[in-house]
């Protein structure tokens, strides 16, 4: 009960914040309504609530075996665990079933075969009717059921053995899938739709993987399976089914695409490449769908896999393509490859435009940030000569720094977004810079002449990353929201503090100027330069937090520095001691904002680096010049010297911080 009222209170604080926000309430009235329902729970065990009828319909068996003789609830403990043990039960019993008759079969008669079979189904189903009809019993009597529908489907099997019936043997699963769903339908029963479901998907991929026949009517199954589950009131068979349906559609599709393939001549990564970019209207139609499913509580689970799902979509392609590949065939634009993508794509677009549209006018909600963009897009991706690879690496890059912080955004504004989509949206966000990280200086190690221009390529592109952060954190500020920017902030440093780090080592080739490489690189890195340098502009001027976006530009200088300067003028050493120089900037720099931020974790972080930096440095040095036993005694005395400095100098760090937290919280009570 405590959990219900504590879902039910987390529920009616976040609806009476909408209200305030939409001028339907004050904030008097807010606190008011809280408090008052807090003191009326406190005489009440729950809240009380109104139930759809057909909620109550489904669920009144289940609220039947929880009360006792005299109508009191029992304990959630008590009502449960007698499901569970049947539901083990009936499983065990099921799986003994059908390894029974597998392990004996061909030692009985046909006479024998058939007779155990109409037997086991006849006592099965009529101690369903018996549990369920005469005794009221609705646990015992759905666990025969079900049995029942084990039964009936090893009863196909075996006949099907008996009298050597072998064509297309995957309509046996379809036919126990009908039966099962019209018992569900007729009995309202989920553990009967379930197995439906799960034989629908058996039947599905039977008759793709073997046969290769998708086809299109499987659709239907979806149809019938949402009206089942709608029916039963099953939350997690909505979702089963939303899954079910990317399933078909990508079975569609690169069905469609290897056909394409095989008979148009082209080649399959430019099938994918178009299969790959086809998939952001879907993106866009699960976006909408999410928000379009909002009103109804049956279907909140299925908004959150269709939120979750659709920032997914958009955000695999666009990370997919992002790289210089090489698809000129598909010059001047995606309109040149194949008649059904274009129609899948301009229909999906389409209908995720009207039912967005739809959804605006009927909840007064508009459209979230992140599809109104990404609608701009898809569209720009679907016109553009994408076989140029500046445009390609151009819009890729810009429609996934959209989607990534448009999608956190989003999470953080829209009262609605669950914690899954929100998990969801913080993990691509995360996911991003590590796939670029690796990436980059994998490109770098492959053309081994432009290494460094290369990994401070991704220095560059977390240079955006790092405002692209700020300016989310600056919109939701305007909004009355909050957005915990420290969490990428400090991903961002740490990964770009380990990119100089790796650049600090001694390089074996002679490096190339950036100037002279491939004309999308030079591109690619130069939009990574205005862009960077249009976000520093326009938040050194309005963010409140300058003090980040100054320092960020400290970096930012440096990094335009190395990137264009460099070239086989440069020795190993000077790199090497540029890098180095740039690794001290960032540990002052960082000291300096811990002091300001009043961040003790930021004091160790700097710290930590600045030992890793001089031990790594200190080794690298002296290493070939004495001695191993000799280093070592004279590495232990540095070290212990170095640590009675550092603890002194880290005490002296730690009191100015706590001196600064106290003059602040002495300001904050003077004023109040």
């Amino acid at each position: 009960m405590a959990k219900r009222q504590d879902a039910y209170f987390r529920s009616l604080e976040k609806d009476a914040r909408r209200w305030v926000a939409k001028g339907l309430i004050e904030e008097e009235q807010r606190v008011k309504i809280l408090s008052e329902s807090r003191a009326f729970a406190e005489g009440v065990d729950t809240p009380p609530q109104v139930e759809p009828a057909s909620r109550q319909a489904a669920t009144a068996p289940r609220k039947a075996a929880k009360t006792t003789q005299a109508g009191a609830p029992e304990r959630d403990v008590v009502g449960w665990l007698p499901t569970v043990m049947v539901g083990i039960a009936t499983l065990l019993v099921g799986v003994g079933i059908l390894l029974f008759y597998a392990a004996n079969w061909r030692f009985m008669s046909t006479t024998l075969k058939l007779s155990q079979i109409f037997l086991l189904l006849t006592g099965l189903y009529g101690a369903a009717f018996y549990g369920l009809a005469v005794r009221g019993s609705q646990l015992f009597g759905r666990a025969f059921l079900f049995l029942g529908l084990v039964a009936f489907g090893a009863a196909i099997g075996l006949i099907a053995q008996i009298f050597h019936i072998s064509a297309h043997p995957s309509n046996g699963v379809l036919l126990w899938a009908i039966v099962a769903a019209s018992m569900s339908w007729l009995l309202r029963d989920v553990a009967s739709a379930y197995l439906s479901a799960a034989l629908l998907l058996v039947w599905n991929l039977w008759e793709v993987s073997v046969y290769l026949q998708p086809n299109a009517w499987f659709a239907l199954a979806i149809v019938g399976l949402v009206a089942l589950f709608v029916r039963c009131a099953s939350r997690l068979g909505l979702v089963f089914t939303a899954a079910f349906s990317l399933v078909l559609f990508f079975q569609l599709n690169f069905h469609a695409l290897w056909r394409i393939r095989d008979n148009a001549g082209y080649s399959l990564d430019m099938a994918l490449f178009a299969g790959a970019l086809a998939c952001l209207p879907l993106g866009l139609l699960c976006l909408a769908l999410g928000r379009f499913l909002e009103r109804w509580p049956l279907a909140a689970w299925a908004k959150v896999f269709f939120g979750s799902v659709g920032l997914l979509l958009l955000w695999g392609p666009l990370i997919g393509v992002s790289w210089p590949l090489n698809f000129s065939v598909l010059y001047p634009h995606l309109t040149g490859f194949a008649a059904f993508l274009i129609f899948q794509y301009i229909a999906f677009l389409a209908i995720a435009q009207l039912l967005s549209s739809y959804t605006e006018q009927s909840t007064g909600k508009k459209a979230s940030p992140l599809f109104s963009w990404m609608s701009l897009a898809a569209i720009a991706l679907f016109v553009l000569p994408l076989g140029d690879k500046r445009v390609l690496l151009i819009t890729t890059h810009l429609g996934l720094l959209l989607t990534v912080f448009m999608g956190l955004g989003d999470s953080f504004l829209s009262l609605s977004v669950s914690r899954v989509e929100r998990s969801v949206a913080w993990m691509l966000a995360i996911a991003t810079l590590f796939i670029k990280m690796f990436a980059f200086i994998g490109l770098g190690i492959e053309s081994r002449y432009y290494y460094v221009a290369y990994v401070l390529g991704f220095v560059m592109f977390g240079v955006v990353f790092f405002l692209c952060n700020l300016l989310v954190e600056h919109v939701l500020r305007q909004q009355k929201r909050s957005f915990p920017v420290s969490y990428l902030q400090g991903l961002g440093v740490l990964l770009s503090y380990a990119t100089f780090y790796i650049l600090s080592f001694k390089l074996v080739d002679t490096q190339t100027n950036i100037f002279q490489a491939s004309y999308f690189v030079v591109v690619l890195l130069v939009f990574f330069v205005v862009l960077a340098s249009a976000l520093f502009l326009y938040l050194i001027f309005q963010s409140a937090q300058k003090l980040p976006v100054a320092l960020c530009g400290a970096i930012f200088l440096a990094t335009c520095i190395g990137l264009f300067a460099s070239g086989p003028r440069w020795s190993w050493v000077a790199y090497s001691l540029y890098f180095n120089i740039i690794l001290f900037l960032m540990v002052a720099l960082l000291l300096f904002y811990s002091v300001k931020i009043n961040s003790v974790r930021l004091v160790y972080f700097a710290l930590g680096g600045l030992i890793l930096q001089v031990i790594t440095r200190y080794f690298d040095v002296l290493w070939e010049l004495i001695s191993g036993s000799l280093l070592f005694i004279v590495t232990g005395l540095l070290v212990m010297v170095g640590g009675y400095l550092l603890n002194r100098q880290r005490r002296l760090l730690l009191e100015v911080i706590e001196a600064s937290r106290q003059q602040g919280q002495a300001g904050r009570g003077g004023v109040q």
